[in-house]
């Protein structure tokens, strides 16, 4: 009995420690929330030493638009595509590739789709799902990239020694042959792959990918752009679980909806903070911080006259324990409405505030940009949120 008591309470401390649970140390927890088959980004695909592009003389991207508006950049891209397709060399193979993303059936479709051309012959048209964990951004990409490699087959095939390969996604085509850090990196690994079979082989091959403006009636895009729109019917086959751009975008949505549902509930318990700031949180600055005329200094001391977490009242007594709660006009409680409507010693700065709001109505003071802007001036002119000096001490005599 003594040796069954003594197991038992022998075990018992171990099962307690057992079922408490593992604190993860910081960078555990980082990773945990991330998926394991998110999209995997190297650090660095070429050493520092070494040029990002291999073949400064065979390879040419072109992201800038070669006029000042629209239209006159679709006119000159038009006649270099004209010359492309007549083709009197017979040495070049050009080609249009598209992204797009839609929703089919309550299901976010993500695909590409490209055409390759040889003069006026179509001789490739390919459409491709990559899954709804995916963005446009993802297809546009991996369009570029598989547009290549189809586009070297074709061009070995009809013996010519030029690809053109045309996008309108100018931030794609900016970073597709782009091997640093960077989302859909994948895309630009199977562009370098491709374009190191094709550019290898003869010094007097080239490759050209260049931004063309999307919806301006040009024929090549907008085949590309239906062919595109056909991968909404077909079987995704998806490179990753999901895409960095993906997550990022999914992530931004999921916390904006926290931070919603937060906001309402606050609203509830504090219903003036709906008149004072009635926009919802976002991960979008508010216009007041966009383009700010004021020093950050009054920025900061902007947000602090709005959160009540300034330097007046009560709020700064309980950091700096010799400045008195009360306000020097002998209010017994120094607010921070108390000082931008009511008290004396900011009495000559009131203008500013009734200039905006002759009836000082808060919701028009706090819920309004032309609003915000007159607290930040009376701010800045009247020193509300300064730090107050401690009384001087008296002098030895």
């Amino acid at each position: 009995m003594l040796n069954h008591s003594y197991e038992h309470c022998a075990e018992a401390p171990l099962l307690r420690l057992e079922s408490r649970p593992n604190p993860k140390s910081p960078i555990a927890f980082a990773a945990s929330l991330s998926h394991p088959d998110t999209e995997f980004i190297t650090p660095y695909l070429v050493h520092p030493s070494k040029p990002t592009n291999p073949w400064p003389e065979q390879l040419e991207i072109d992201e800038k638009s070669p006029g000042t508006t629209k239209t006159g950049a679709a006119k000159v891209i038009q006649n270099e595509i004209d010359i492309a397709e007549a083709n009197p060399r017979g040495d070049t193979v050009h080609s249009f590739s598209d992204g797009h993303a839609g929703v089919l059936d309550g299901i976010p479709k993500v695909g590409l789709g490209f055409v390759v051309k040889y003069g006026h012959k179509i001789l490739a048209r390919h459409s491709h799902g990559i899954g709804p964990r995916a963005n446009i951004y993802d297809a546009e990409m991996l369009g570029i990239a598989l547009c290549l490699g189809k586009s070297s087959q074709i061009t070995e095939q009809v013996q010519a020694t030029r690809i053109q390969i045309y996008c309108d996604n100018q931030a794609a085509v900016k970073a597709i042959a782009t091997p640093q850090r960077h989302p859909a990196q994948y895309a630009a690994r199977i562009f370098h792959q491709h374009a190191h079979s094709f550019l290898s082989k003869d010094p007097l091959q080239h490759i050209l990918v260049k931004w063309i403006p999307g919806h301006s009636k040009i024929a090549g895009n907008e085949m590309a752009d239906e062919t595109a729109k056909r991968s909404e019917t077909l079987r995704p086959s998806p490179i990753f679980n999901r895409t960095i751009t993906w997550s990022r975008a999914n992530s931004t949505k999921r916390a904006t909806k926290s931070w919603r549902k937060v906001w309402d509930g606050h609203t509830y318990s504090r219903p003036d903070s709906g008149a004072y700031i009635p926009r919802a949180p976002s991960h979008k600055l508010h216009p007041i911080f966009n383009h700010s005329e004021f020093s950050r200094n009054v920025q900061c001391q902007f947000v602090q006259f709005l959160t009540g977490h300034g330097l007046h009242g009560e709020y700064s007594a309980r950091f700096h324990p010799h400045i008195d709660p009360q306000c020097p006009c002998d209010e017994p409680k120094q607010t921070p409405e108390h000082l931008l409507m009511f008290c004396p010693d900011t009495d000559k700065f009131r203008h500013i505030i009734t200039d905006v709001s002759p009836d000082r109505s808060w919701e028009e003071i706090f819920g309004t940009l032309p609003g915000l802007e007159a607290v930040s001036e009376s701010i800045l002119k009247s020193g509300i949120g300064k730090c107050r000096d401690p009384p001087a001490a008296a002098q030895p005599l």
